[in-house]
């Protein structure tokens, strides 16, 4: 098999084989950038395809992102227009489009949640190509991102005040959210709960509906610290909040150190995304024993359940629809929940034995690579 990520440049098919030495069983690509490979490999190097044994496989990782070129491109790439300038290869609305390419000309296309993969295939989410990708409903699929458990390991954490395991978990939080706290120069009151933010500060990420939230964020009972760097309009808002709150605090710009310690320190975790292919956030703080509060999309939706929807599994909050009165109604249910605190260790240690380990992507992958070599070619 060979896996191409997305490099800046792209070296063609044929000379990428020769550089080999064999014919891969599977070449798999991911994002628009590399999709002209698809192309390639479906017309000017179909030669390289063992006559239609190799298959090939195609990760979207954000369908947002598509690489929408003028179709004088084509020329440079080498590609027939009149071969691929079709409404069944990468013609958008007059465009080339490589994200159209890869998800046309692959045998099998993946995405990183489960959810996700329906999404795409829907009007809201679809970013114009909803019904190319329901044509292809039978061979798209959902596959969840993992997590480096090395890398991100509250119990070698050197970033923390006081490292931990489930079995510790909640004094050696309490030193960290107390740590944290003195950091962002905030109280350090038990009544209240710590919530945190690591995110780019982007619509995307929910914040225009925290921006609508915003008085009443001052009013709760509850402290915030927001670590991120994005649109200037949000940017703003925290720096606005952070001066004029004694409940909100901000590092405006890039910490890996404090990330760390936020995830740790915090009991809940905010990651309101209007959309999220699949979420990393999400899921380090669940290894770091912090409880989610997110939209239930995509990824978010996979793997964080709602405490009060399902009182025996759930890991954090959830809300739908994208408005701000439900993310409020959230905050509020995970308030109260803090208020009783009876399950507080339970919850903590639930979230800490979610199994986010690569492991069982790379299982998910094996087995599909197993069922695409047996599928009949594009």
């Amino acid at each position: 098999m060979v896996f191409w990520p997305a490099p800046a440049t792209l070296p063609r098919p044929g000379s990428a084989r020769r550089a080999l030495g064999f014919a891969p069983d599977i070449i798999h690509l991911n994002d628009w950038q590399t999709a002209p490979c698809a192309a390639y490999l479906r017309t000017t190097y179909r030669h390289l395809l063992q006559k239609g044994a190799t298959r090939v496989v195609y990760t979207v990782h954000n369908l947002q992102y598509q690489g929408r070129w003028d179709p004088s491109i084509l020329y440079e790439a080498g590609l027939e227009p009149a071969s691929v300038f079709i409404a069944n290869g990468l013609e958008f609305w007059g465009d080339v489009n490589w994200m159209k390419a890869g998800i046309m000309y692959a045998d099998v296309v993946t995405t990183v949640s489960r959810r996700y993969a329906e999404e795409i295939q829907t009007l809201d989410y679809g970013w114009g190509l909803d019904e190319v990708l329901f044509q292809r409903h039978p061979r798209i699929f959902g596959i969840p991102n993992g997590l480096d458990w090395d890398a991100w390991n509250p119990a070698t954490d050197s970033y923390l005040a006081a490292q931990y395991s489930a079995a510790d978990a909640l004094p050696a939080k309490a030193r960290n959210r107390t740590a944290l706290r003195q950091e962002f120069g905030l109280s350090d009151d038990p009544a209240l709960p710590l919530v945190g933010i690591v995110s780019r500060l982007v619509d995307q990420k929910g914040f225009d509906l925290i921006a609508e939230i915003a008085a009443e964020l001052r009013e709760l009972p509850l402290q915030l610290v927001v670590l991120g760097t994005g649109h200037p309009r949000y940017e703003q808002l925290f720096r606005d909040l952070a001066s004029s709150s004694a409940n909100i605090r901000a590092h405006i710009g890039f910490d890996i150190a404090l990330s760390h310690r936020i995830y740790a320190g915090a009991d809940f975790f905010l990651m309101p995304s209007a959309f999220e292919p699949g979420g990393l956030g999400q899921l380090i703080a669940l290894r770091y024993g912090t409880l989610p509060i997110v939209h239930a999309t995509g990824g978010l939706a996979d793997t964080v359940t709602d405490l009060d929807a399902d009182p025996k599994n759930g890991n954090g909050f959830s809300f739908t629809p994208y408005e701000a009165s439900a993310l409020l109604d959230a905050l509020r249910r995970a308030l109260r929940l803090y208020e009783k605190r009876t399950r507080w260790s339970t919850l903590v240690k639930r979230a800490m034995a979610y199994d986010s380990r690569w492991s069982a992507s790379a299982r998910a992958y094996s087995d599909l690579y197993g069922r695409v070599l047996k599928l009949p070619p594009v």
